[in-house]
């Protein structure tokens, strides 16, 4: 399978990797990731491979398709709050909302509506209003961003 430039791109801004931590991992400088991100130059068949074993390591999955997806190590669902395996869609996405900021953090709203306009570009657009309502739940959870926004456009 071939991997595209636009889909290193993605994949990388998925991971929240600079184009320097691929590069540095990869064995090339940021500036040749960049190249290949925006189809002006096609890297190595060896670069390529390397760049395919790098986000192979770090839970990224080619489909046959060409889509990529991106698998993280999950914490469990006892560990997220769930108390049985039989749960609700609602109480699946507050669960899939607490692994997210545990996994990004602050920038837990802003990853998970990076994945649901991928998942919407992509045609799947049931995935993407799942994922969207992950980040109004991660909005929810996290008080403190509320109060910095709207003191934001208070002052504006």
């Amino acid at each position: 399978m071939k991997i595209t430039g636009e889909q290193v791109k993605d994949v990388r801004t998925l991971l929240g990797w600079p184009r320097s931590k691929l590069g540095g991992k990869v064995g090339v400088g940021a500036g040749d990731i960049k190249l290949f991100e925006a189809g002006v130059s096609v890297p190595s068949k060896l670069v390529l491979s390397a760049i395919a074993r790098v986000l192979k390591e770090s839970g990224v999955e080619f489909r046959k398709s060409g889509a990529a997806e991106l698998k993280l190590a999950k914490p469990s669902l006892t560990e997220l709050g769930a108390t049985s395996m039989n749960v609700t869609l609602s109480e699946a996405i507050e669960i899939y909302a607490r692994a997210s900021i545990s996994w990004f953090g602050e920038k837990a709203e802003e990853k998970t509506a990076q994945r649901a306009g991928t998942l919407a570009a992509m045609g799947d657009h049931q995935g993407a209003e799942v994922y969207n309502k992950v980040k109004a739940e991660i909005f929810r959870i996290q008080p403190h961003r509320k109060r910095r926004q709207t003191f934001a456009s208070t002052i504006r």
